[in-house]
């Protein structure tokens, strides 16, 4: 079952019950651009995409009296909705409309049918930190297991001294960071381009700016966290970082994974 803003929508307190046709499964749409070349069939393959925000509708039979706490609930600026059972699993949703039909003498009975868009489009994880972990020449990050979707908003702290440092995930995107001196803690935010001098262990990005050290790409000219499986069931993020250089200089990650349901 599901919570907006921790309020069971199945919730005897209120006489609410979700019903069908909750989709809170994302029906997903990807965005691809279509590349032709004359005298060949078909399009060219491999063109990256983007997922368009899926609209998804969720059903509440709810008493009359309780209709408007309901549809308050569903108009939270801001709002996320999260898995019951599971309150660190979330989404950030936008109310896009509802409707409504009645039942019963006076209308005593209501179900409402809301539709509700994923901005940000997954579903997203608690946070997770992974290392430190000693830099050296070549070594491989595994993060955010069970990984179906790609992360982009990721921080990534590395401290002490390092040149050459560059990180590439399974997909081929890539970040780098020209240099680090011993002492200094870099604080990294690709999704922002950005990156600061931040204070040991910390995740705050109010630091002296120093993004001019750092460049990014790849296929969607982010860099980006995408899932790798041995198995459908067994699934993570790989990165792979390398050094040109670097002495008593660790890596360490943090951020939420992402997740198709």
């Amino acid at each position: 079952m599901y919570s907006i803003q921790g309020v069971p929508l199945d919730n005897t307190a209120f006489g609410w019950r979700l019903m069908q046709p909750t989709k809170p499964i994302g029906e997903l749409t990807v965005d691809r651009t279509d590349v032709r070349t004359a005298g060949r069939d078909g399009v060219a393959a491999g063109i990256p995409a983007d997922t368009g925000s899926p609209v998804l509708p969720f059903v509440v039979k709810s008493p009359r009296e309780n209709v408007e706490a309901l549809i308050a609930l569903f108009s939270v600026v801001g709002a996320e909705v999260s898995l019951t059972a599971d309150a660190s699993k979330t989404a950030g949703i936008e109310l896009a409309s509802f409707t409504y039909d009645a039942y019963g003498p006076a209308e005593e009975i209501v179900v409402v049918k809301f539709l509700v868009r994923f901005p940000s489009v997954w579903w997203r994880g608690g946070y997770e930190v992974t290392g430190p972990t000693n830099v050296s020449a070549s070594f491989v990050l595994a993060l955010f297991a069970g990984l179906s979707a790609p992360v982009q908003d990721l921080l990534i702290r590395v401290d002490g001294s390092t040149s050459g440092l560059r990180l590439t995930d399974s997909d081929g995107s890539w970040l780098s960071l020209t240099t680090s001196a011993a002492g200094e803690h870099v604080l990294i935010a690709p999704a922002q381009a950005k990156a600061v001098l931040a204070s040991a262990g910390s995740w705050s990005l109010s630091g002296t700016d120093v993004s001019d050290r750092i460049d990014f790409g790849g296929p969607r000219s982010v860099f980006e966290v995408t899932p790798t499986f041995t198995d459908p069931k067994t699934r993570s993020g790989q990165v792979t970082v390398n050094a040109t250089s670097w002495s008593s200089a660790t890596v360490t990650v943090r951020g939420k994974g992402a997740h198709v349901a």
